[in-house]
């Protein structure tokens, strides 16, 4: 019996998501995606359970069975290397459980799938960057092969970017390539701004990233910050020297959104 649909799954760091196209790819089956709140935070095992039920809701949506699906794709929102292998668990897992997640979590899903569907299905997991950047791409320029290099940035509970080269994803050694973890310096005119938390730590190990500061996580920390005492002093200072002042309704308004969802608020 041949393949009917191929499945899409994104792993993020608040919630999963599940698609599904026809086989060529230009036609999505359901209206709406899949949802599932993320469970990562348990590590990929569960996640792994968690993924096998989305996909057996998908089925019922389509009235399809497991041999009906040609292949899957997962995206993650961790550098991979170019065979789907995570490197650094930067948005997935809790420190406890981070470890677990560097491993290659499309054969271990693929491994799942062929012990519940008694088929081997393709599984390909990589970075959900990387994922975006080249659907950009091919929305672009097709299947042409002219020279050509592309950046692509993407933000979500992280920060996300990659380089392509002539159509394909550029994989350099360990995390290059990963523009979420570029370290630059903070202009000089901003450094007063930042001297409280001149050094922001990063889900990746490191410090100063893009990602620790741009991403929904690094809003979320600057806006703690500047609904406290210290970024409120700091703000009035800053608005007065420029002969404007605090509006004390709209700062009590983001306070409390602040406190009733940090998310919805940065």
């Amino acid at each position: 019996m041949p393949a009917k649909f191929r499945l899409g799954i994104d792993i993020g760091g608040n919630d999963i998501k599940f698609g599904a196209t026809n086989l060529e790819a230009d036609k999505i089956l359901l209206p709406d995606l899949v949802k599932r709140p993320s469970l990562s935070a348990e590590g990929p095992q569960r996640t792994i359970r968690q993924t096998l039920d989305g996909i057996k809701d998908i089925l019922i949506s389509l009235r399809g069975q497991w041999p009906d699906v040609a292949t899957i794709a997962v995206t993650v929102p961790c550098p991979c290397t170019s065979d789907g292998v995570i490197i650094e668990a930067t948005n997935l897992g809790t420190p406890e459980t981070k470890k677990l997640w560097q491993a290659p979590f499309g054969e271990l899903l693929a491994a799942e799938v062929r012990k519940v569907a008694q088929v081997s299905i393709p599984v390909f997991a990589c970075n959900d960057a990387n994922a975006a950047g080249q659907d950009d791409d091919f929305a672009r320029y097709g299947q042409s092969t002219s020279p050509r290099t592309n950046f692509f940035i993407t933000t979500g509970t992280g920060l996300g970017g990659c380089i392509l080269v002539n159509g394909a994803v550029f994989f350099g050694r360990g995390q290059s390539g990963e523009l979420g973890h570029v370290k630059p310096a903070v202009p000089a005119q901003y450094a007063a701004r930042f001297a409280a938390d001149p050094n922001p730590p990063c889900g990746c190990g490191g410090r100063q990233c893009v990602e620790a500061r741009a991403s929904l996580k690094g809003l979320m920390r600057r806006l703690e910050w500047a609904l406290g005492r210290g970024g409120i002093s700091f703000i009035e200072q800053d608005l007065n020297g420029r002969g404007e002042e605090l509006n004390g309704n709209v700062l009590a308004q983001l306070s409390a959104r602040f406190l009733e969802s940090p998310q919805s608020a940065a």
